[in-house]
């Protein structure tokens, strides 16, 4: 198995989501785990912080 944490930065220069572009900086941090049998991922499990990207992008407010 390996556990691989990661963090994609970027630029909203797009409508995403329906969230017009903003120019604003991003980063999504997120996580993926393979599992292998022999030398083949045999499964990936991936998960970003998405609440945390919409919060950076102003769609949705910041959780209290």
């Amino acid at each position: 198995m390996a556990a691989i944490r990661f963090t994609m930065t970027g630029r909203h220069v797009d409508e995403f989501m329906g969230v017009p572009a903003s120019g604003t900086a991003i980063a999504l941090p997120g996580i993926t785990i393979l599992h292998f049998r022999g030398d083949r991922v045999i499964e990936r499990f991936a998960q970003a912080d998405m609440l945390g990207l919409l919060v950076q992008l102003g769609a949705v407010p910041a959780p209290a």
